[in-house]
């Protein structure tokens, strides 16, 4: 993977007095935010220290009903910054991912051994490699479920297909075999297909051998931090301090503890997005390029059982 180094950008050979202002200013930036997201945890116990110390020269209450109206707008806004200060860093911490020595290895990894398959051109035998494999699977799941009752694929086998009222009216089965038998029976094959192993770090909403793909548990996530944004905002809107002998306090209190929720917001984002490239989408990678090495060693088995004798291939 190549990286692009600000430093090398030059114009007709020579840098300009703005291009060197834009590239420290960006390379000052990159600083100041790496810094801050090492540093943000110990920020957000200061302010959570300073909100304890804050509340405990306060006195708290909820607002009625009648309020809501007038904090209509506080929570909007507020929960409108919590969420977008999520995507925001979520995205800064999937870039900072993708700049990672394990996500960059295992994508050099996957690209070589696709490379290898589209260089020998083998890919017309994925179909029959998926074919095999979702078969193959199939047996070796149900065989699990089986074995736990004692009974071996090659007697289930007369069972496959039977409904399940069938199945116990089976006699010489026991209660926990028939429960086995059915529950191997409604186990359906997996969906893999060679759109999911060439198609780098995407797959579909079925069950498959992947895993989930990062995308449909980053689109998961960030649905369900939306609804969990708005909860805490509104909870943070109708919470009013009113002081006991300093009116300032009050501010002080209530705008670090909304505070506090958009920091700790952008945190958990940038969190979540660099774990979700550096070991969500590296391990679903990781996965597909486990299947392209066996659809390797699939077609290596493939092309020797069609040698002639002599060994010399027409």
């Amino acid at each position: 993977m190549n990286k692009i180094d600000t430093n090398s950008i030059v114009d007709g050979g020579q840098e300009t007095s703005l291009e060197r202002g834009l590239i420290g200013a960006r390379n000052t930036g990159k600083k100041i935010q790496k810094s801050f997201l090492n540093y943000a945890g110990m920020l957000v116990g200061v302010l959570l220290l300073g909100v304890v110390i804050i509340v405990m020269t306060t006195e708290i209450h909820l607002t009625t009903f009648a309020d809501f109206a007038r904090i209509g707008m506080e929570f909007f806004v507020l929960a409108f910054c919590s969420y977008t200060m999520y995507l925001n860093l979520a995205d800064s911490g999937m870039r900072f991912g993708l700049r990672a020595s394990t996500y960059v290895s295992t994508v050099d990894n996957y690209d070589s051994l696709k490379d290898e398959i589209i260089s020998s051109k083998t890919q017309g035998l994925m179909n029959d490699f998926c074919q095999e494999y979702i078969t193959t699977e199939l047996i070796n799941i149900r065989t699990l479920i089986l074995s736990e009752v004692g009974i071996s694929y090659e007697t289930y086998k007369r069972y496959i297909g039977k409904d399940k009222e069938d199945i116990l009216k089976e006699e010489g089965l026991s209660k926990n075999q028939k429960k086995a038998i059915i529950k191997a029976n409604r186990t359906k094959p997996i969906l893999l297909t060679p759109e999911m192993i060439l198609q780098r770090g995407r797959n579909s909403k079925r069950r498959n051998p992947l895993g989930v793909s990062p995308q449909t548990k980053k689109n998961i996530d960030y649905t369900i931090k939306a609804v969990r944004t708005f909860v805490v905002s509104a909870l943070m809107s109708v919470i009013v301090f009113e002081a006991v002998t300093e009116p300032t306090r009050t501010v002080i209190a209530s705008v670090c503890l909304k505070l506090i929720s958009v920091i700790v917001n952008g945190f958990l984002g940038y969190k979540f997005g660099y774990e979700n490239i550096v070991f969500d989408t590296s391990n679903y990678i990781s996965n597909q390029s486990d299947l392209l090495s066996q659809f390797i060693e699939y077609t290596k088995k493939i092309t020797e059982k069609n040698l002639p004798e002599n060994g010399e291939i027409f």
